[in-house]
């Protein structure tokens, strides 16, 4: 039994001892005793003078309760306000938080890379395939060795093939001839062009017009000679299946009849 309950108990008992009102009865003529109390003779008086104990008892004792109850209270406030703000349990959540962050991370790099990855293995990978001339130039023979002239009314025609396993769509191509320290007759500008879709495994092969458009017969006479250097820039632009923009930019230079793909290439 605890305090509160001994407390109880104890003012309980009090109560029930202090109740009854002792009542001695005096002998005819004597006088009383200094330490007797003249009681009412009035039975209803004596009931209210009880009544009225007993209303004071049960008030001292439900002032004694509430101030039992107070006392709990208050203990039950000073116990939640010392009680620590760090603990296993809130240390333990945030460990949970921290663990569960850094899952996530982890699962969010892995699915990055497997989808960079995939993306990478199924996308569209458009290349400068071949540059040439068209009609092919006839070789002759000097001294021993095959010699093929430039066909000053060949077009030059380059071929961008499709190596990926899938589409590239909004396809433009820019087919240009340079020639260092010469300028063009005509415009080297890049065409305009209808936007073209190349399926996986299959080319495109755009062309220049007459490279006599572009520069004038004694530049021609001294590109085929070997005396001056000729150039063509192949560049072509298209979007992959995952949306995304690319484009491949090569070089080719001219030699006896013909184009050698340079080893130089912008991609991405």
């Amino acid at each position: 039994m605890d305090r509160k309950s001994l407390t109880f108990s104890a003012i309980l008992a009090g109560s029930i001892t202090l109740s009854p009102i002792l009542i001695t009865a005096q002998p005819k003529g004597a006088r009383p005793n200094a330490g007797s109390v003249k009681q009412p003779n009035n039975p209803q008086k004596i009931q209210s003078i009880a009544d009225q104990q007993t209303e004071r008892e049960l008030k001292a004792i439900g002032e004694e309760l509430r101030a039992i109850r107070e006392q709990a209270a208050q203990a039950e406030r000073a116990r939640a306000s010392q009680q620590k703000d760090y603990g296993p349990p809130i240390w333990s959540n945030w460990v949970y938080v921290i663990v569960t962050a850094v899952a996530g991370f982890v699962a969010y790099r892995a699915f990055t890379h497997q989808r960079d990855a995939v993306r990478l293995t199924q996308r569209a990978d458009v290349l400068v395939a071949s540059i040439g001339f068209d009609p092919k130039p006839v070789g002759r023979n000097v001294n021993g060795v095959v010699v093929y002239g430039m066909p000053t009314n060949g077009s030059i025609v380059a071929s961008f093939k499709n190596y990926g396993p899938t589409r590239a769509s909004d396809v433009k191509w820019d087919l240009v001839p340079i020639v260092d320290g010469v300028e063009a007759t005509k415009s080297t500008e890049p065409p305009e062009t209808a936007l073209i879709v190349i399926a996986a495994g299959d080319d495109i092969r755009p062309r220049t017009g007459p490279i006599s458009a572009y520069y004038d017969p004694p530049v021609l006479n001294e590109i085929s000679t070997g005396h001056t250097r000729m150039k063509v820039k192949a560049t072509i632009s298209y979007t992959d299946v995952f949306g995304k923009h690319h484009h491949t930019m090569q070089y080719a230079s001219y030699y006896n009849g013909g184009f050698v793909i340079d080893e130089d290439m912008e991609s991405d």
